[in-house]
């Protein structure tokens, strides 16, 4: 199922009370869909940064931030949170994924993933991986079953 947006360009020019209801039905439906379907659903992520912008360009619509960065966190986009006025649930998650060597950015989820990647890789991990790569051969007969060898030493029996 996909999320039907609102029109974001009439929302930013309309009276607050006029789109009041219309903005906190749409944060529902966006809940509801992030709970009921697959939180990835490009329909619901583009969600954020559109209302992030709404919320940006209006301040009279400062109400709506609370419930706009428990959206962000639901569906990992912590870079959108506003830390100023989130909940401590929501500045806990912003402020863990915040990097200070980066200027003090703060990660999206698919960011973060790519660096628990590239960290399982660094020295300790990739230590261990290099010195089981770096043991000799086992006496097996082909090339294969050497590389083999190599590569998977837990399943990999040989006889010699």
């Amino acid at each position: 199922m996909t999320l039907n947006h609102p029109n974001w360009a009439a929302l930013e020019t309309a009276e607050r009370r006029e789109i009041t209801g219309t903005l906190f039905e749409f944060l529902q439906r966006a809940a509801i869909e992030v709970q009921e379907s697959d939180p990835d659903d490009p329909s619901v992520l583009s969600v954020v940064p559109r209302m992030a912008d709404l919320l940006a360009s209006r301040s009279d619509l400062g109400d709506f931030i609370e419930p706009f960065n428990t959206l962000a966190r639901s569906v990992g986009l912590w870079n959108y949170i506003d830390k100023d006025a989130a909940d401590p649930r929501e500045r806990l998650v912003a402020e863990a994924v915040t990097v200070s060597q980066l200027g003090g950015i703060t990660l999206h989820r698919e960011q973060v993933a790519a660096l628990n990647v590239l960290y399982f890789w660094q020295k300790p991990h990739f230590e261990r991986a290099y010195k089981l790569w770096q043991k000799p051969p086992c006496r097996c007969s082909s090339a294969v079953e050497q590389v083999q060898a190599r590569c998977d030493r837990v399943t990999h029996h040989c006889p010699s």
